[in-house]
């Protein structure tokens, strides 16, 4: 058989890999979006929304139509920033603490279906490749951009 593009590969990936996360989103009351940005703030809070939206790799109006939800949920807190009135930063709150340590529980769980028969090393391996694969992609972007 024929090696599929990696372009291809990684399409069928991505959607194989929704398809098993978007009941595991659903069953933590978390919609597409949230779970990374849960994930961001947990090792970033406090941080600015424009922090959030670079990291998603989302425009900054996307990023705010999330929060707003996110706020709305109460999975997170807007609070003033003292030293910049014009500031706000945002936070976890409780809630979103919660249903972020329940998400990790269901993303653990489809890592473990993907590698299923991987040995650590091989597991480390792969994600060295992929980062590397993501790193190269994002240094390209940011060149086109600068050169746009």
């Amino acid at each position: 058989m024929d090696k599929l593009a990696l372009h291809t590969l990684l399409f069928r990936i991505t959607q194989l890999q929704k398809a098993h996360l978007r009941p595991r989103m659903r069953s933590c009351d978390l919609t597409q979006g949230q779970p990374k940005v849960l994930h961001y703030l947990a090792k970033h809070a406090p941080c600015r929304q424009i922090e959030i939206a670079r990291s998603c790799n989302i425009e900054a109006a996307t990023a705010s139509k999330l929060l707003d939800n996110m706020e709305a949920k109460g999975l997170i807190c807007r609070e003033a920033v003292p030293s910049d009135k014009r500031a706000v930063a945002v936070v976890m709150s409780e809630q979103g603490k919660q249903a972020f340590m329940k998400w990790q529980s269901r993303y653990r769980e489809v890592e473990q279906i993907a590698c299923h028969g991987f040995d650590e090393s091989e597991k480390a391996l792969l994600w060295n490749l992929l980062e590397r694969v993501y790193e190269n992609l994002q240094e390209a972007a940011v060149e086109e951009d600068a050169h746009a």
